[in-house]
């Protein structure tokens, strides 16, 4: 019986909700006031603020360099040696991470020697063969002592002679090796990709040219920048940076 029962007021039962009128306006001020509340929250807060609406993704990227340009060896610095460079030449090493190497200038200094003069600036003079022991070295010094007192690069000066790596460097060079170096590009691209909603996007437009190069006014969307608009956009002269060994 008791699971007919069950059926039947299953059946032949049911509910009504009951509506109950309030007349109080303490009450429906309350009422109204935390209506508000949760609306105000939900819209102002939820949805406007913390953007419920919308659905996030973290950002998977990746950014790839290129760098071209060629150029003639500077005949003021190296008068008897003409050569041409290229990526292969001043980009050392091709790969780095987050950075571009570009060589804009480099002291080479050719017939290399196993003995020289002394440099006059670590002040090792001399007047005679005694000055200047074999075998021996100073602190200053770029090499050991061959025993002998000889003539220095300054007229009527004497410094020892010295077993090194001859003749020494000199790196008060007044132009770059590479002067085209500032008309070298970089190319940059940056491709991004949204794995959540399968959305790639790219920096290049395929509507611009591959010939363009970026210009701050006219081409700001250009992925090609020079070698010398790079230094001005961080206010460093490019003379200054191409200069440096």
């Amino acid at each position: 019986m008791g699971y007919c029962d069950f059926i039947l007021s299953l059946i032949f039962e049911y509910d009504t909700p009951k509506i109950v009128h309030i007349h109080s306006k303490k009450v429906g001020v309350i009422n109204r006031l935390l209506q508000l509340i949760i609306i105000g929250y939900i819209v102002g807060y939820v949805i406007i603020y913390n953007k419920g609406y919308q659905e996030f993704d973290y950002v998977v990227g990746s950014i790839s360099t290129k760098v071209k340009g060629i150029s003639l060896t500077n005949r003021t610095i190296l008068s008897d040696k003409p050569g041409i460079w290229d990526v292969a030449d001043y980009v050392v090493p091709p790969q780095e991470n987050g950075a571009v190497f570009v060589m804009t200038n480099a002291v080479i200094t050719y017939n290399q020697t196993q003995r020289c003069p002394q440099d006059v600036a670590s002040g090792d003079f001399c007047t005679s063969d005694a000055d200047c022991p074999a075998e021996t070295k100073i602190p200053s010094g770029d090499g050991f002592r061959t025993g002998l007192c000889v003539n220095s690069s300054q007229n009527g000066t004497k410094v020892c002679e010295i077993y090194a790596w001859c003749p020494f460097e000199n790196d008060t060079l007044s132009e770059p090796l590479l002067k085209s170096a500032a008309n070298f590009t970089i190319f940059i691209k940056n491709n991004v990709h949204f794995p959540k909603f399968n959305v790639s996007r790219v920096n290049v437009d395929s509507n611009m040219s591959k010939n363009c190069t970026y210009d701050p006014h006219t081409l700001k969307s250009c992925p090609i920048f020079r070698m010398s608009t790079i230094t001005d956009i961080i206010g460093t002269p490019f003379k200054n940076v191409a200069l440096q060994t």
